[in-house]
């Protein structure tokens, strides 16, 4: 079996075929010194992501995955993740993710353990934010800012929403991640 190097799994990555060139290219640079992260409204995509998701809840706490159906909201799949939530305290995996998010990432991460996946000097930030959406009413959604080696500015907002199978806890978080266009910095300001 072979190990894929730049993660150290025995997992192969799935890519895109014909697209692996096209899918490094595009996807996100490793920070470039620190990574600012905010808590935010969602916006544009993901603020149709959580008004259909509040509209599936109806007038329970949270929607079961059940209610969430892909026919209802293809424009928006590009951008969107669904994640199991599994064990105390949670671990979790990636069940769906949307191809914008594939491409962003440079490979389909879909079946692993996010924190297998996250980039280790944000690690513990990511899944701080993770087990904060399966505590909060209504999920969380943060703005993420960081400088590349590039010298281009990259944000991107991420928003999870707790979904229940029984009611009374949380078993998979729903959401969507939007990628804004990188900013050319000056570099007196880097």
């Amino acid at each position: 079996m072979a190990i894929d190097l730049e993660t150290g799994s025995s997992r192969p990555r799935r890519v895109y075929p014909g697209r692996a060139v096209a899918a490094r290219a595009a996807a996100l640079p490793r920070p470039e010194g620190a990574v600012l992260f905010r808590c935010s409204e969602p916006q544009e995509t993901l603020l149709r992501v959580f008004d259909y998701w509040r509209a599936r809840r109806g007038g329970r706490r949270w929607p079961r995955r059940a209610d969430i159906d892909p026919v209802d909201i293809p424009e928006l799949l590009p951008e969107i993740i669904l994640l199991d939530v599994v064990g105390d305290p949670p671990r979790f995996r990636k069940r769906l993710v949307g191809s914008a998010i594939v491409q962003k990432e440079g490979s389909d991460t879909t079946g692993r353990w996010l924190d297998e996946t996250v980039n280790p000097t944000i690690r513990d930030e990511v899944l701080r934010q993770h087990r904060e959406a399966t505590e909060q009413p209504e999920g969380c959604c943060y703005t993420v800012e960081f400088a590349g080696a590039d010298g281009k500015l990259y944000s991107y907002q991420r928003l999870l929403l707790p979904l229940s199978s029984d009611g009374e806890r949380v078993d998979m978080l729903f959401g969507g991640a939007r990628f804004l266009p990188a900013i050319k910095t000056d570099p007196r300001f880097r």
